[in-house]
């Protein structure tokens, strides 16, 4: 009877080694994945942190376990916003024939048959192409309904206060009552939250932001900041931690939604090391895994190592 116990014990040990094993190791390459494109198609001005990490000491931080913010922009091109946009507003005037900074054409580039010019073509064919089919089915702007399979996530930025938004883009049009004037228009019923002067030059990113987190035992993915649709990955996680070692700069820890206290230049980026921990994944203390064999600490290098 008692080696009847041992091999039983033995048998379940493994058996939640393995399972173990392969939840951490899931989670890992999906965690890998997203650090190695960190920095992609982003240029060496590029105002965003690129990579934010939210300490677990970190006032900001409601949990005991780290949090970790990657971007990436999905097309190199960015659009000059070139008039005040409030609170509120549901479009945003992206382009003219004339004018200064981000908001000129360039001197080779005249608008097409549409009004558009050829930057505001790029971002259109990028949103056209999101249902899979080429080109664009849907002429007109969207009012009062959901997105559909022509939208895709723009986010707004403002470099005098580091600060944005996602929203999600559907349309673009040459403006009605201004013929130096492109806009592009928000999703059904959407709104943009903050005010963005013109004065301060912001920017309209095509740009994807992917934050892993843990929620209670669960890690989570969370994209552009839609906390209600975040994606649960793995399930008995115990502890979620990320160092960040850049150019004399260990773990440094940040706000996302304000200014970083300490400046973390994403380019200068040495490694990111990423270690997962999980519950004893037994429901009987007799059966317990070491904490060797519940725990996996990967080590990544983003993009911007090669491209640098």
């Amino acid at each position: 009877m008692s080696l009847i116990v041992d091999q039983r014990k033995q048998f379940l040990t493994d058996q939640n080694r393995t399972q173990t094993s392969q939840n951490l190791r899931a989670g890992m390459d999906l965690i890998g994945t997203d650090i190695k494109l960190t920095g992609e198609r982003l240029e060496e001005d590029f105002e965003q942190p690129g990579v934010m990490l939210i300490d677990a000491s970190h006032a900001n931080n409601t949990s005991d376990s780290d949090e970790l913010i990657l971007q990436r922009k999905l097309i190199p091109e960015k659009l000059g916003v070139c008039a005040d946009v409030a609170a509120g507003a549901t479009s945003i005037a992206v382009s003219t024939a004339s004018g200064s900074g981000l908001c000129i054409f360039s001197s080779n580039e005249t608008p097409t048959a549409d009004g558009l010019t050829d930057l505001l073509n790029i971002f259109r064919d990028y949103r056209c192409e999101e249902d899979g089919a080429a080109g664009c089915a849907r002429t007109t702007a969207l009012t009062g309904s959901n997105c559909d399979g022509e939208c895709t996530w723009a986010y707004i930025y403002n470099p005098s206060t580091n600060s944005g938004e996602f929203f999600q883009y559907a349309f673009e049009e040459a403006d009605s009552t201004d013929p130096e004037l492109n806009r592009i228009y928000l999703g059904g019923t959407a709104t943009l939250a903050s005010a963005y002067p013109a004065a301060d030059n912001p920017e309209i990113y095509l740009l994807e932001e992917r934050e892993y987190r843990l929620n209670g035992d669960v890690l989570e993915l969370v994209v552009n900041r839609q906390d209600s649709d975040a994606l649960r990955l793995i399930n008995e996680v115990q502890n979620f931690e990320v160092t960040i070692q850049a150019s004399g700069v260990s773990n440094s820890s940040f706000n996302p939604n304000s200014v970083p206290s300490t400046a973390l230049n994403w380019q200068n980026i040495e490694h990111i090391e990423v270690e997962l921990k999980t519950n004893n994944p037994s429901q009987s203390d007799l059966i317990t895994l070491a904490e060797d064999k519940r725990t996996l600490t990967s080590r990544f290098f983003p993009r911007n190592i090669i491209s640098k």
